[in-house]
């Protein structure tokens, strides 16, 4: 124990050693109810954002929104939060003309990038983020001491050198340690999903942008986020980062059309 306690203190090692540390704190606080287990992927994905954008308030935005008739063009955000669809258009044109522009395109996706990638290795997308984070950097803490200890003495440059097969080689522990607990957490919540209309809720957007082509964006739920694909029926593309509120369902493609909000629209 005395040797791990050295080990764990040297100045190649100490890094991993104030991260998990920190980690330890922060579960320790949860467990006695300081604070809050955040169980999205990204806290900064709060729910809270479709608190006023309910599918089922407002005037017509249930029947609006269902996909197969004409829409209002402008799906806005009144003042109380509700949904109100607005006859400044037609938004199944602009829908249908998004459809056209990806039947044309022979590739489809684009993909979610390369970071969005990272995230469905080591199951961030099903696991909650603090449970992911806290196993990679325990991960990374225990490879960092064996290999200190082993083939470095105190040279920061070797340390700095196995930092990078030290972050793979913990992803792919990563990915299998939370892999179990990816299934669980997708069956624990796959109930309450399902009955859960995705459309007229918001989302943030994951990928680069999002334009009539290609595009993926992710939608808070009480479990881990889903991940969507989606397209834009607008002509400007969303960006990454961009919240946007999901107005069409194509169910044969397994896509979701969405417009822009801004965070104006979104304060109750």
């Amino acid at each position: 124990m005395q040797e791990v306690l050295t080990e764990s203190v040297r100045l190649v090692n100490l890094p991993f050693t104030v991260l998990v540390v920190g980690l330890l704190i922060y579960w320790m606080l949860v467990m006695v109810g300081l604070l809050q287990f955040d169980t999205g992927a990204d806290a900064d994905l709060q729910a809270g954002g479709d608190a006023g954008l309910d599918a089922g308030s407002g005037a017509d935005a249930g029947a609006a929104l269902d996909g197969h008739a004409d829409v209002g063009g402008h799906a806005d955000l009144a003042a109380d939060g509700s949904l109100a669809a607005d006859g400044g258009g037609e938004l199944a044109g602009d829908a249908h003309a998004a459809d056209g522009a990806d039947d044309g395109h022979t590739g489809g996706d684009h993909g979610p990038g390369f970071l969005a990638s990272v995230f469905r290795f080591v199951n961030l997308g099903d696991v909650p983020a603090m449970i992911v984070v806290s196993l990679q950097a325990l991960c990374m803490w225990v490879f960092a001491m064996i290999a200190n200890h082993y083939w470095n003495n105190e040279s920061l440059l070797r340390g700095l050198v196995f930092v990078v097969p030290n972050v793979l080689l913990s992803a792919v522990f990563t990915r299998y340690l939370t892999w179990p607990l990816a299934r669980f957490f997708r069956a624990l919540n796959r109930e309450y999903d399902e009955h859960r209309p995705l459309v007229g809720r918001t989302c943030v957007v994951l990928t680069s942008e999002v334009n009539g082509q290609f595009g993926q964006a992710q939608i808070a739920t009480r479990g881990a986020p889903v991940v969507i694909n989606v397209r834009t029926t607008e002509s400007a593309p969303l960006r990454k980062g961009d919240t946007g509120l999901v107005v069409r369902e194509d169910q044969a493609r397994h896509l979701y059309f969405i417009r822009r909000v801004t965070s104006e629209q979104l304060e109750p």
